[in-house]
């Protein structure tokens, strides 16, 4: 399989008390462990988030796409009821 995309980031520091760079420079963040969950808060790791939450709006935006492009809900479209999930 051929990669369509490549990135890279490093994490300096101690785990999650630390600092998160990629190379290309587009991000470059402090770290810590949230108040709530005993660390000293401020900075968190809310990158993270924010990159799965993109990643899924894709996912089911392909999903969507390859529903309204495959052959077989071409077919049926208007004659069967069909929902979309993601298990």
């Amino acid at each position: 399989m051929t990669a369509l995309y490549t990135a890279a980031v490093a994490a300096m520091g101690d785990g999650r008390n630390g600092r998160i760079q990629s190379t290309d420079g587009h991000l470059d963040a402090q770290v810590r462990v949230p108040h709530d969950l005993g660390g000293p808060g401020g900075a968190t790791t809310l990158s993270s988030s924010g990159g799965y939450a993109a990643c899924f709006d894709s996912a089911l935006k392909l999903l969507a796409k390859a529903h309204s492009i495959c052959p077989y809900s071409n077919a049926t479209r208007g004659n069967v009821e069909v929902s979309l999930a993601i298990a």
